[in-house]
C-alpha cells in the first residue's frame, strides 16, 4: 500500500508488515509527537473508526451498554493475571494507566518520549512517569510484575530491541499485556485505504496476532492468551498477553540473512 510518499510493504518470510522507509528515531519525536497533536489526531480517527466501534458507540448512547472506562477495562484485563505488585506503562502518556493501577495498590512506573505528555502527567500529580524510551531509561532488572505496551509497539522503531528490554525489566513469571491495531481485522480489508489503523508515518509496524505470537517467542516470551475474543475480526485493534517464563528458556534462532540471502520483500497492494 502507497500513501503519498510512505509505502507499506510485508516480509515474505514472516508476514510482518512495516512501514518502508521509516521515519529516523529523532523524526518522529521532534515531528510525529501523538500528544502535541492529539486533538487533531483524535478527531480525524473518530471520523474514520471501525464499524464495530461506531455500533457499541451508538449502544451506548441510548443507555443499551455500561460505558466503561478505558482504565477500568485495561485494568480488568491485567488483574486476571497479576493481582499486585509493581506496574509499568511503556509509552504511558499522561499516565492514566500509571494512576489507575496506583488506585488498585501496584506501585506504579511509566515511561514516555513526549515531553508535553511528561509534563501533562507531572502537573496531574503522577510523578512516577519518567521522560525517556524504553531503551534508555533506568529501570530495575526483574523489577516489575506487569508491563502494559498499550497502542505503543506499532510506533516503536525498534520493536524485537524494546521487547528484549521489557523482559530484562520483567521478574520471571511476570506478564506482558500488548494492545495494537488489527491488520487481518475485517474492517481493513473492506475499508481498505480508509481504515482507521492506518495512520502515516507514525505506525511504523502492523501486526496480526500470529506475527505477534512470532515476535514474542522470538524475544524470549510465552504467549499466554490470544484468543478469539482478544482479536475479533471486527474489531479495529487486538489484544496479546504474554509471559516471562519462570526457567529461563533458550529462544528460538532466528536466521540473520545478509547479501543475496535476505528475504524478499513485496510491496502491498
Amino acid at each position: 500500500m502507497t500513501h503519498q510518499t510512505w509505502h507499506l510493504v510485508q516480509c515474505d518470510r514472516c508476514a510482518l508488515v512495516y512501514l518502508n522507509p521509516r521515519p529516523t528515531p529523532e523524526a518522529i519525536a521532534e515531528n510525529y509527537d501523538w500528544f502535541a497533536h492529539a486533538p487533531l489526531q483524535t478527531g480525524a480517527r473518530r471520523a474514520e473508526e471501525g464499524s464495530l466501534r461506531r455500533v457499541l458507540r451508538g449502544m451506548r448512547g441510548k443507555g443499551i451498554l455500561r460505558r466503561k472506562t478505558r482504565e477500568t477495562v485495561v485494568a480488568g484485563r491485567i488483574s486476571q493475571f497479576v493481582t499486585g505488585g509493581r506496574f509499568l506503562d511503556v509509552g504511558c502518556g499522561d499516565g492514566f494507566m500509571v494512576e489507575a493501577m496506583r488506585d488498585l495498590g501496584f506501585a506504579a512506573d511509566g515511561v514516555d518520549i513526549s515531553p508535553w505528555a511528561v509534563r501533562e502527567a507531572h502537573r496531574l500529580g503522577r510523578t512516577t512517569v519518567q521522560r525517556g524510551h524504553i531503551h534508555d531509561v533506568p529501570l530495575d532488572k526483574d523489577g516489575y510484575d506487569a508491563v502494559l505496551l498499550m497502542s505503543y509497539l506499532e510506533h516503536e522503531p525498534f520493536p524485537t530491541r524494546a521487547l528484549k528490554r521489557v523482559r530484562e525489566v520483567l521478574r520471571p513469571g511476570g506478564h506482558l499485556f500488548i494492545k495494537v491495531p488489527h491488520y487481518g481485522s475485517w474492517n481493513r480489508r473492506v475499508l481498505g485505504a480508509a481504515w482507521s489503523g492506518y495512520f502515516f508515518p507514525q505506525h511504523l509496524y502492523y501486526f496480526t496476532p500470529d506475527t505477534a505470537a512470532r515476535l514474542l517467542a522470538k524475544c524470549g516470551f510465552e504467549t499466554v492468551r490470544n484468543r478469539f475474543m482478544d482479536h475479533v475480526p471486527l474489531s479495529d485493534v487486538f489484544w496479546v498477553t504474554a509471559q516471562r517464563p519462570q526457567v529461563a528458556v533458550k529462544a528460538p534462532a532466528v536466521p540473520q540473512p545478509s547479501g543475496a540471502e535476505a528475504p524478499r520483500r513485496t510491496q502491498m497492494t
